[in-house]
């Protein structure tokens, strides 16, 4: 099976989520890293510009 690039997205969150709620602080630092730059990339297509 070959998983799009959102449901591989969707996997990798949701297995650093559980690891971050188990503890592990690597895994927190790189989830918030991932969805921080998904949702700047949002907020500029949507808006065209960061403030």
């Amino acid at each position: 099976m070959v998983l799009s690039r959102y449901e591989s997205d969707e996997e990798r969150w949701k297995a650093l989520m559980i690891k971050a709620q188990g503890g592990d602080e690597s895994a927190y630092r790189q989830l918030l890293h991932e969805l921080a730059t998904v949702t700047r990339a949002f907020l500029i297509a949507r808006f065209g510009f960061l403030s």
